[in-house]
């Protein structure tokens, strides 16, 4: 499943997307070496891929996969880096775009699952409105922010989620229960991270280069 993953960036694919593609394009099962067309090489579990990339991400793999992927392209075809396109890095740049996306959707998740359990009270005064952006549906599991977003959506979805990230972390540090739990310290870490506040006025500045 790691080259469907690759083949997903490079495409700017949603996991439905790049399943589809798997089943129906056959450059795909080329590109993955698969000579046979049977459910058993062309079939994946959605479930089953997206709990893969989840792991990779955690992981900080995909970073890895991506570099050890340009490596044996320069190796094999013997590219020169002098005349590289500038595709390879701005692939590189959208990868890393998806994971800041789902480094801050994944900590809002936790800390709001945490914050629905242990005070309920708090969630619904606070952050009801967040609900159906960042915890998965109960029937359909579906989310708005969340693993499965392609690159050209996450340039808009970016700038939102650090906003509720900010704005979670002001509304519940005075909060001695909540300010404790956790998943809010990973709130704050994340927030200090991947965002820009400038202290004095506690306004959100920008995202963090990394």
């Amino acid at each position: 499943m790691t080259g469907l993953v690759i083949l997903q960036k490079i495409f700017d694919l949603t996991d439905q997307e790049v399943l589809f593609r798997l089943i129906t394009d056959l450059s795909f099962q080329v590109a993955l070496n698969i000579s046979e067309a049977t459910d058993k090489n062309l079939y994946i579990n959605p479930k089953t891929y997206f709990n893969f990339r989840k792991k990779l991400k955690n992981n900080s793999l995909n970073g890895d996969l991506f570099s050890a992927f340009l490596k044996d392209l320069i190796e094999e075809f013997k590219i020169e880096l002098k005349s590289q396109r500038i595709e390879s890095p701005h692939l590189e740049k959208n990868i890393k775009k998806v994971e800041r996306l789902s480094i801050i959707s994944s900590t809002i998740e936790k800390f709001l699952t945490s914050l629905q359990n242990k005070a309920p009270e708090a969630f619904q005064a606070f952050a009801p409105n967040m609900e159906e952006a960042y915890l998965p549906d109960k029937e359909t599991g579906r989310k708005l922010f969340g693993l499965n977003i392609s690159h050209s959506k996450s340039n808009s979805a970016i700038p939102v989620v650090a906003m509720d990230l900010y704005e979670l972390t002001i509304k519940f540090e005075a909060q001695p229960m909540v300010s404790k739990m956790a998943e809010f310290l990973l709130l704050k870490k994340v927030l200090h991270e991947q965002c820009e506040v400038r202290g004095d006025e506690r306004q959100l500045v920008g995202l963090n280069e990394h």
